[in-house]
Parts: structure tokens; C-alpha cells; sequence
């Protein structure tokens, strides 16, 4: 042991007994300099901690997998690797094993058009598109700024079909758009779940109880259009919308007009491609793309007969930005 209390691999000690049982983080000699601002970073950084600069020799692979892959967090700009499509029957497995998908339906990426990484920055991107056709499969890479969910697509309150054309009525505001029935290209259906529950806590010194409960739940059908000249889409919510558009189709249920309109839309746009594959294929999505949720403090709430005030939050889930980045994704791919 030196004077300053270490031994000779330099771990920390107080007379024979070390200070930690094992090494909390990197050893100096591990980390990687920035070629840009020569500041030192973990040898699993992708971009530099202080000036954003890529580090060309963090990339590595261990055990198969690749080491600096980490979940992104909902607000940063990433960059989405996407499946086209498949060569190899053992193609998906080997895909998912490469960025540490455990999914029992990992099959579901051979029918391509599904994200099967997002990362931090182009370059770790192209080395997973990379990786991915040694395994059989093609990839396109799409940045977060192109499916851009910051800005969903125009909510539209009517349509109506005629001579070779359809008038599309956006929602509250705007103009009518009328369009080529064979400029049409594209819809993706799929539906919106969003949940909440409300929670009353008794708290203590050492202790927090919940007293009262409450769980809501909203489902919603939606179909989203896109046409050539417009890749931000029209969006079709089963509330709000006219479907006199049906004639004499029309239901008076909201839930059978939008899958009557579903069929009419095949119909009448010759061209139109239809993508219904969202709902059976969220179990994949959720490991790429994670649902919204979040928790939010309601305050102090009476309750209780002698009108006691507790504090109260509520922890919410949607998966709207899920669905509008499959489905934006989805023109992308056309």
C-alpha cells in the first residue's frame, strides 16, 4: 500500500480491507479521448459528453451484441434503423440478439417496415444497418427530424368523393383540399389507447399509503392518409368525424362507420396501399419505441368525511407518438 491508501492496482483501502468491493465506473486508462476537444469519455460513448462530437473507436461489439446501444430518452433527436425485408430464415432472431431484443415475436421483423433499433447519431446507425445485412436483412435508416411527431397530421372532419377527385375538410380551420383520387397513396389505421390513473396518498414519516383509486381508460380508431404531395398526412379520429361521406352505408355506431369507411377508401382510391398491421405488431414497437407515460402531481385533494386534504397524482400512458411514428414511418418506406 502506498501513503495515499491505495494498493498497487490503485484501489482505495483502509488498512487491509478495501474501500469497495469492485471498481464503480472506468479506469483512466480506459477511457477514450475526443479528437475534437480532447476531453476524456467512457469508452461506451458514441458522441463526446462535452463538445457532441462522434468517437470514432467507441464502437465495439461484446458478446455479440453492441455495447454503446442505449434507449433514448422521448425528447433526444435519434436515429431509427428500419427492416425492409429479410433474406435468411434465421434473420430476425440474429437481429434481435444484435441490438438486445428479447421479444418472443421477433418473427414479425421478417414482414419488414418495423424499427429495429433507435439510436443517438447516424454513425452507430450505419454500423447496425451494417451488421444487419450480414444477417440477411436490408435496412433503411430514417432520422427522427423526417418522422417529425412534434407536428401530427391535419385532423380532418369530412371527406367527400367525386368524379375522380376527393375533398378532404380539415378540422375547425382551413380550407378544402381537393385532391386526385390516384394521388392517394397511402393509409394506416390503428387506434389510440390512453389510460390514467389517479391516486389519493396518506403520507408518513416512514410510510405512504394509497386511500383512494381511480383508472380511465379511452380507445380510439384512427386512419391516417397520405398523399404525394403531402408526407405529413390527414388524420381521421372515429370522434369528429362527419361519415355522411358513406351515404347510405352509414351506421349509426362511430366504431362501424370508420371500418365501412376503411373499406370505401379501398373502393374508390385506386392506387391507395393500406397498412393494418399496427396493433399486432406493438409488442415490437413498445421495445423500439416505449409508450408516453408520465406522472403528474394533482395537488392536495380533500378527502374523507372530515374533508382532510392529501396529496394526489396521476400516472398517464398514450401511445399516440408510438402510432404517429409507425405511421409516418410507413410513408417513408413507400
Amino acid at each position: 500500500m502506498n501513503e495515499n491508501g491505495k494498493n498497487d492496482s490503485g484501489s482505495e483501502m483502509v488498512g487491509d480491507i478495501p474501500v469497495r468491493s469492485e471498481d464503480i465506473g472506468f479506469r483512466a486508462q480506459e477511457l477514450v479521448q475526443c479528437g475534437k476537444c480532447s476531453k476524456m469519455n467512457s469508452p461506451l460513448a458514441a458522441a463526446c459528453l462535452y463538445c457532441g462530437a462522434a468517437i470514432a473507436s467507441a464502437s465495439k461489439l461484446v458478446g455479440g451484441q453492441l455495447s454503446e446501444f442505449r434507449p433514448l430518452e422521448e425528447w433526444e433527436k435519434g436515429y431509427n434503423v428500419v427492416v425492409r425485408s429479410i433474406e435468411k430464415e434465421e434473420g430476425p432472431r440474429a437481429l434481435a440478439n444484435l441490438v438486445g431484443l428479447d421479444l418472443e415475436g421477433a418473427g414479425e421483423l421478417a414482414l419488414g417496415g418495423l424499427p429495429l433499433a433507435r439510436v443517438e447519431n447516424e454513425r452507430l446507425a450505419r454500423e447496425i444497418e451494417g451488421k444487419a445485412k450480414n444477417s440477411g436483412a436490408e435496412c433503411l435508416i430514417v432520422a427522427d427530424e423526417q418522422l417529425d411527431i412534434a407536428h401530427p397530421p391535419v385532423r380532418l372532419r369530412g371527406m367527400d368523393f367525386s368524379d375522380g377527385s376527393v375533398v378532404l375538410y380539415p378540422f375547425n380551420a382551413g380550407d378544402p383540399i381537393r385532391t386526385k383520387s390516384d394521388d392517394i397513396l397511402l393509409a394506416v389505421t390503428g387506434a389510440i389507447v390512453e389510460q390514467s390513473a389517479e391516486t389519493i396518498e396518506k403520507r408518513k414519516r416512514t410510510s405512504v399509503k394509497v386511500i383512494d383509486e381511480k383508472f380511465s381508460q379511452t380507445d380510439e380508431l384512427l386512419i391516417d392518409l397520405y398523399t404525394r404531395a403531402n408526407s405529413m398526412g390527414y388524420r381521421i379520429r372515429t370522434h369528429g368525424f362527419d361519415f355522411s361521406c358513406l351515404g347510405d352505408e352509414k351506421s349509426v355506431l362511430a366504431v362501424e362507420n370508420m371500418r365501412r369507411l376503411h373499406s370505401k377508401l379501398e373502393r374508390e382510391l385506386p392506387v391507395i396501399k393500406v397498412i393494418d398491421s399496427y396493433r399486432n405488431q406493438q409488442e415490437l414497437l413498445n421495445a423500439v419505441w416505449p409508450i408516453d407515460s408520465r406522472r403528474e402531481s394533482l395537488g392536495f385533494k380533500r378527502v374523507g368525511r372530515l374533508g382532510r386534504k392529501e396529496l394526489a397524482h396521476a400516472q398517464r400512458t398514450s401511445n399516440l407518438d408510438q402510432f404517429t411514428r409507425f405511421s409516418r414511418l410507413q410513408y417513408a418506406l413507400l
